[in-house]
């Protein structure tokens, strides 16, 4: 089927993410699960997640799926160890902001950015 050039296609947007504790250290066969809520995602969408205490994250395009119009689902996304200043496992929490891009086929990408922390775990 092909589309219309001359009616607009709607525009994807990022409105969140669900709830998740992302861990300051990830070991061995580990990796941070998420869910990113939103509007007028398309399937072959892609995600490209990055923080500003440890930079890029790595989630390949075979372990993110559309599942709806309105979320994605990045299976396996993995980070460096978060600097705290603190030795691992005294607690704490150490906070961040997470930044979220989609690119969807065809559209220019959209971010936003998100406040999480991280713990021990």
């Amino acid at each position: 089927m092909d589309l219309n050039p001359f009616i607009p296609r709607p525009r994807p947007t990022i409105d969140g993410l669900v709830r998740h504790e992302y861990r300051k250290t990830l070991q061995p066969g580990e990796a941070e699960h998420l869910e990113i809520l939103g509007r007028a995602f398309q399937p072959g969408a892609e995600v490209r997640l990055s923080d500003d205490r440890t930079g890029d994250w790595t989630a390949q395009p075979r372990d993110v799926t559309v599942v709806s119009p309105s979320r994605i689902v990045v299976e396996r996304a993995l980070h460096g160890d978060v600097p705290d200043g603190k030795a691992e496992g005294q607690g704490g929490t150490v906070p961040a902001t997470l930044r979220v891009t989609v690119t969807c086929p065809n559209l220019a990408p959209v971010t936003n950015s998100f406040a999480i922390e991280y713990i021990d775990k």
